[in-house]
Formats: structure tokens, sequence, C-alpha cells
């Protein structure tokens, strides 16, 4: 069923990202000057006007349309299962500290027995989610529909936007229904929320200059360059690329896009998330203090990454982290590149699975193959 969700929700993206014309797909106008319009390669040609040189010269333009019916509200269900696929939480049933339920999004509901101190044994499967068919969106978040032979349940995951860590969950008085509060489950995430979503990550390091400097950060302001030599060859070193000033980070959610692009993939735009480090140790030949740009972003390759395991995972550049309020599941983070972008300032381009929660940071793919094609005929 994994296979399907991710083939789903890429072909969704894929196509929702044609919606919204890019640079990286500019018009071509062509203009036929020889005959007039006719013949079956109009048919995908909506009229969109005349074009007139002069008296003897008047065209009619057409634009090509391929722009495939999106359900926005079907994609928004899909990324939040996507994102969130793994998470389990716990509803205990009305009445009965004994019989305890797990929901796993996307996944299945399992019932367990709880002994006098809590623990819990015997867990059943009792019904499982099929995201693509039984998923839908409600106005304060999603509702997901588990089946099993002999119940069905209707779990509905419900806007909090307090933050609180903890999510609340009610078990239906017709026993059917199970309801869960969090801030995880909003259309729209806040920036207090983007900053639960990053605070857990531990420390990020990555090396530069053929290994030569090592890069440190962890939120939200241990930002280092270090360099340390054994050998005792060169000297050791270690700077500092800024701090916060009240220790409180001052997100700026940017209103521009940035765009990637990979020789191997298609490119995508993705909104980020950035805030600014400053006063760090001072470049002693320019007697400026060192400062940094600190960028988040959701990573293209978010639907595997949020789908795949600890084990396969662990042993690459991805460091694995959990997010308060979610146990059960591991997010993934890296610092993706550092830059001197100007003189004693530098960016600290970060990826992190937990970010991609929020349908606004997810990536939209760009295909290079999209056809922005306007055909021009003579009247």
């Amino acid at each position: 069923m994994k296979g399907w969700l991710l083939f789903y929700i890429s072909l969704a993206l894929t196509t929702a990202g044609t919606l919204t014309h890019s640079v990286l797909n500019p018009w071509v106008v062509e203009l036929n000057v020889s005959a007039s319009r006719s013949g079956h390669e109009w048919t995908s040609f909506a009229h969109i006007g005349n074009v007139r040189f002069n008296p003897n010269h008047s065209f009619q333009c057409g634009m090509q349309n391929s722009v495939t019916d999106i359900d926005v509200d079907q994609v928004f269900v899909l990324e939040k299962i996507v994102s969130l696929y793994g998470a389990c939480w716990q509803a205990s049933e009305a009445g009965s500290k004994s019989s305890v339920y797990k929901i796993c999004t996307g996944q299945s509901i399992t019932q367990y027995l709880s002994d006098p101190t809590g623990a819990l044994y015997g867990g059943t499967v009792i019904a499982l989610s099929d995201p693509i068919k039984d998923a839908t969106k409600i106005p304060e978040g999603f509702a997901e529909h588990f089946k099993g032979s002999n119940r069905h349940f209707k779990v509905l995951y419900t806007c909090d936007q307090t933050g609180s860590l903890e999510s609340s969950i009610l078990l239906g008085s017709t026993r059917d229904e199970i309801i869960i509060t969090s801030y995880l489950f909003c259309p729209h995430a806040s920036l207090e929320s983007h900053a639960l979503l990053i605070r857990t990550i531990p420390l990020l390091s990555i090396y530069t200059d053929r290994g030569f400097w090592e890069y440190q950060f962890k939120y939200p302001s241990h930002a280092f360059q270090i360099h340390t030599d054994t050998t005792g060859a060169t000297k050791n070193e270690s700077y500092s690329l800024g701090i916060l000033e009240n220790g409180i980070p001052q997100f700026t959610n940017t209103t521009y896009s940035m765009t990637e692009i990979d020789l191997d993939e298609n490119p995508f735009v993705v909104n980020i998330l950035q805030y600014q480090l400053e006063g760090g140790t001072d470049c002693e030949k320019y007697d400026i203090p060192r400062q940094s740009m600190v960028t988040y972003r959701c990573p293209g390759e978010w639907e595997e990454l949020n789908t795949m395991t600890i084990l396969r995972q662990s042993s690459q550049e991805w460091t694995p982290y959990k997010v308060d309020g979610i146990e059960s599941k591991f997010f993934f983070a890296r610092i993706l590149k550092v830059s001197e972008t100007r003189i004693c300032e530098y960016e600290f381009l970060i990826e992190a699975t937990s970010l991609c929660i929020d349908s606004q940071l997810i990536p939209s793919f760009k295909s290079m193959d999209t056809n922005n094609l306007i055909r021009c005929h003579l009247n």
C-alpha cells in the first residue's frame, strides 16, 4: 500500500506543480503565415485572442490546454498522511482503562490490553487504512477511515493552534469515532509551530574544503566553524558564526521561492524559513563580527524519507530525530551546504523532514518538459 500512496502523491504534486507557470518553462509563440487554423492538432488549444501586425496580417491565437484538474483537498490530505506516515497515537475506550487503541496514521489501528501498571500487552490489529480511498479533508484538518472485519473507525485529525505538545484523544460514544487534536494537523502552521518541529534536531555537521573545515549547527544558535588537526601540522581553530541576542529565533517565512536545478531530477520551488545570527567571532583582518543566515526547508525527497525506516537511513548523511508528541516516528535532518555569501557572512542551508508536515513548505516540482505553447494562424 505504501508504494501506491507514494505514487499517488508524487503524481498529484507533479501535476499540481504545472498549475503555476514559472521561468523554468517560458512561453513559446508559433506564427503560421501559410495556413489558417485547421486539423486535429488544434483540438487541445483554447482560443485566447487575436494578434494584428497590419491590415493584411491578422492572426488568431490559441493556448495549449494541458492542465489536469487537481483535487486540491485530496492532495492536502495525502501530503499530511505521507508526512505523518507511521506516527502513532493512543486512545482509551470510554469507561475502560484496560482496552487501549494505537492509531498509526496511514497504516492501522491495533487494540491492546492494559495491566494494572499501565503496561500494554496482547496487541491485535483490528482495522487497516487505505488513504487513497478512505481519507478526506475536514474544515480544520483531515479524516481517515480504518476498516476491519468487525469494526470500522473514523479518525478525525483536528487542528489545535495552541501548539500543544501532547495530542488529546477522545473515543466517541458510538465507539467508532476517534478525535485527535494537535497543531500538527492544521492546514496552515504558525511560525511558533515551526519552532516546535525543529527544536529537537540534534547537533548537525558538515565538512568542506576536503575535510579541512567542519561546520556545526544546533538549533537555535550553535553555529561554529572548526578545524582540528591531531597531528599538530596545522593550527586548531574555532569560530562562532553568530549568536541570538535574546535567545529566541525571529523566523521569516519568505514570500519568494527558491529554485534548485539538479541535472538528474526535475527542478523544484520551495518556500523557506530563515532567521539571522549576529555577533560571532570577529574577523581580525576586517574587524567585523561573523554572522549567519540560518535557512530551513523541506527536502525534495521528503516522501521517500518520511516512509523510510531508521535502519536504512542511519548510516547515511541524514541525522534521525523525533518531534515532541510523536515518539513513534523518526524524522531526518542534515546540513545540505554552508556558503560564505559575503566576507564573514555565512548561510547554513538545513533540510528537515518534520517541516514537511506544513503543506506550505512542501516543494513543488516543475517538469522541464512542460509545453507552454501558443499557436497563431492567419485569420
